[in-house]
């Protein structure tokens, strides 16, 4: 029994040390995104004055790399604190209302920029997309699409990427969808596939 007690007592005290360390963490990267904020929307900021300025057509690529530049380690950013948020449980999805073709012309935009510059094809197939305004998060649905592509890009040497865009059987009171990611990349080994 003492053998038993003790075993619980030490238990406790390291699910103990375990949950001050979580939140130690997770007061860590709250304040260091905060922090690295700070500055990169101070670069961002001015990016965007010197866009609005007469330059030439290399300068305005190199702004224009600048602000993608900047916006991707936003993108970092938020996903780190998410990575905490949904450690503690406390992630919770947006219910407003969006354009999904908006939200498609933004990854055209920055991914597709660069999956074009590395000799990449890339395509959005949204021949059956929903017509009218869609209901939910929008920006959680571009940071899983804008991560997933990411990958397909950053794998991909050759060939291309694709996003498709299938609607599912509905369901009472709303719209499915389906987004599916392909590429000519080096893929997923079987090991890791499951």
């Amino acid at each position: 029994i003492t053998q038993n007690k003790s075993a619980e007592e030490e238990l406790r005290q390291a699910r103990k040390a375990a949950e001050v360390a979580n939140q130690a963490k997770s007061e860590f990267l709250a304040r260091m995104s905060h922090e690295i904020r700070t500055p990169l929307y101070s670069v961002l900021g001015l990016a965007q004055m010197i866009s609005r300025e007469p330059l030439s057509q290399s300068q305005g690529d190199m702004i224009r790399r600048i602000q993608e530049a900047g916006q991707s380690l936003l993108a970092i950013i938020d996903d780190i604190q998410d990575l905490s948020r949904i450690e503690a449980g406390k992630i919770q999805l947006k219910r407003r209302t969006f354009d999904l073709s908006e939200v498609l012309l933004k990854l055209d935009g920055l991914l597709g920029y660069k999956a074009r510059s590395e000799g990449l094809a890339f395509d959005i197939d949204s021949s059956q997309l929903p017509s009218g305004q869609l209901v939910g998060d929008d920006l959680r649905l571009e940071q899983i699409l804008t991560n997933l592509i990411g990958n397909a890009i950053k794998f991909t040497t050759q060939g291309g990427i694709k996003l498709l865009i299938h609607p599912l059987a509905p369901v009472e009171g709303g719209l499915r969808l389906r987004f599916e990611v392909q590429d000519t990349g080096i893929g997923i080994t079987p090991e890791v596939m499951a």
